[in-house]
């Protein structure tokens, strides 16, 4: 009873629940990524036909923050079209991950984030109350593999700015549980700003994604697979290994740090300020 007053009353704060979307194609360390984040272990082989919800209550900036996880599965689009858009719809925040050592994960980013614009379009033209900005984070996973990178800071970086994403970060789920955790207090800040303001302008990144496909048309017309894309499926990639490195443009240099880039003051103001944050 006196619990049931108190809220009330307003007396006990209410709750913050923020509704998280990972993606990216099977192998780049989604599962293990929210995995190391919720019970601090790593575990490395997981079913990639396997989508799941996870549920976690922790502590951030001295506000008890429940997130519910949703960890996507390889599946074809086109049998599960309509499930992928109203998860789409149902998130508030994405992570977005590819694997440093896979070019082909690295480039279906774009893909995927152009998804997500279509889709949350879609949702404000129906929703008058849904906000005008959805934050996705983009992460590259495993650079504890330097030997076998294929994708170089810098490129990263760029691209985050290309997709406008409100932050990049480059670790090593593996190596470091504090650098699972940044992600999702990324997911967290980025979360907050918007919530106490949500009507933004309209993202650059409506139109950046432009700089990849020509129209949605002519997009939603191609093979939507996760795990498929461009340069085929993984068993199908037969070519020499010099020759798929040069395709991968990792010439210079490559930063053996861990990194983090953030775009700030604003979220409609993606790529003006970029602070780079060495772990």
């Amino acid at each position: 009873m006196t619990t049931t007053l108190c809220n009330k009353m307003g007396l006990i704060p209410k709750q913050k629940r923020i509704r998280v979307m990972i993606m990216g194609q099977p192998g780049v360390g989604k599962t293990a990524l929210l995995v190391r984040f919720v019970t601090k272990k790593f575990i490395g082989d997981y079913d990639p036909n396997l989508e799941k919800m996870y549920t976690y209550q922790v502590s951030m900036e001295s506000e008890m923050v429940t997130f519910e996880i949703l960890d996507t599965a390889g599946y074809a689009v086109q049998d599960k079209s309509y499930n992928l858009e109203m998860n789409m719809r149902w998130a508030d925040v994405f992570v977005l991950v590819y694997s440093i050592t896979d070019k082909c994960s690295f480039d279906d980013c774009s893909r995927i984030k152009f998804l997500i614009n279509y889709y949350k379009k879609k949702r404000r033209l129906s929703t008058k109350d849904h906000p005008f900005e959805v934050p996705v984070i983009l992460v590259g996973n495993k650079v504890d593999q330097q030997y076998d990178r294929m994708v170089t800071y810098a490129e990263g970086r760029k691209r985050c700015q290309e997709l406008g994403c409100v932050a990049f970060h480059e670790i090593s789920v593996r190596e470091d549980v504090d650098q699972a955790y940044a992600v999702f207090k990324e997911v967290f800040t980025s979360w907050k700003a918007l919530s106490k303001n949500p009507k933004l302008k309209r993202s650059s990144s409506d139109h950046g994604a432009e700089a990849f496909f020509n129209s949605a048309s002519k997009f939603i017309s191609w093979p939507l697979v996760f795990g498929e894309s461009a340069c085929g499926s993984p068993s199908n990639r037969s070519e020499d290994t010099q020759e798929f490195r040069a395709r991968a443009s990792t010439e210079g240099h490559i930063r053996s740090s861990v990194a983090v880039c953030r775009y700030l003051p604003s979220l409609s103001a993606r790529g003006s300020i970029c602070s780079y944050l060495k772990k």
